[in-house]
């Protein structure tokens, strides 16, 4: 439980939205939790301290466990002496677990000073030797119009004794949006109850849906995971009076 009440003082403050606190919460274990707001008010600096505030919103949020990133995988070198297999790195796609949208990739690698050529390859398959040669050895690459799925790129380094050690980054590309999708009011658009019900739900074939974002009429976008939409209906926070529009992205 948090109770918070704060004061700006005069002329006060004037604007369409502002922040008034930040609270961060350590997670015990994983699982689902609601945020609600039990009271609260917005006192205008009007001399008799209207409350101005027109609504509250709640939130779920859903607490999973951090899965450990894809291991990058080497295949050994044949050779003793040859060059170890480089540490790939990708500022556009750095995580192997995640899909990203951006259909070129940038990735790194460290030569060091005894290297006399690279190797690259980019494709499908997880441990494929790479068969480009750059006889001016290279540090990076950029690869452009990448086609949606999951890619691995290769990287090997020669020296004076021979080709060594390949490493394999896995990246996972996935440029097309979720399924339309409609917002039907359970009890229609025209209700009494403050807390209305809503069913809406899409699909993603390739990376699936992570989140969905709702913007309730001028209200900020708060967030809900899939899990939490596919037990349908889904209850919205609780509503002033009033007439307002609905805003899901998937």
């Amino acid at each position: 439980m948090v109770n918070f009440e704060g004061i700006v003082l005069n002329p006060g403050f004037t604007g369409s939205s502002g922040k008034a606190i930040t609270i961060v919460f350590r997670t015990k274990a994983a699982g689902n939790t609601p945020l609600t707001f039990s009271s609260g008010s917005a006192l205008a600096n009007d001399g008799k301290g209207t409350n101005i505030l027109t609504g509250i919103g709640n939130a779920n949020f859903s607490i999973g466990t951090v899965q450990p990133g894809a291991p990058e995988i080497v295949t050994p070198a044949e050779i003793a002496g040859t060059p170890e297999a480089p540490v790939i790195s990708s500022l556009t796609h750095p995580d192997p677990n995640k899909w990203y949208a951006e259909s070129s990739a940038k990735f790194n690698w460290n030569v060091p000073k005894d290297i006399t050529a690279v190797r690259l390859l980019v494709g499908k398959i997880p441990n494929a030797i790479p068969t480009i040669t750059y006889t001016t050895p290279i540090n990076s690459k950029e690869i452009a119009d990448l086609a949606d799925g999951i890619w691995y790129f290769s990287v090997r380094l020669k020296n004076s004794v021979g080709w060594g050690a390949v490493s394999h980054f896995r990246f996972q590309i996935d440029t097309q949006p979720p399924e339309p999708f409609a917002i039907k009011f359970i009890d229609g658009t025209k209700i009494e109850n403050p807390k209305p019900t809503v069913i809406f739900d899409t699909t993603d074939s390739l990376s699936g849906v992570d989140y969905y974002k709702i913007k309730i009429g001028e209200g900020d976008f708060f967030f809900t995971t899939p899990e939490i939409v596919e037990k349908n209906p889904y209850t919205l926070p609780l509503q002033n009076p009033g007439k307002r529009s609905i805003l899901v992205q998937a």
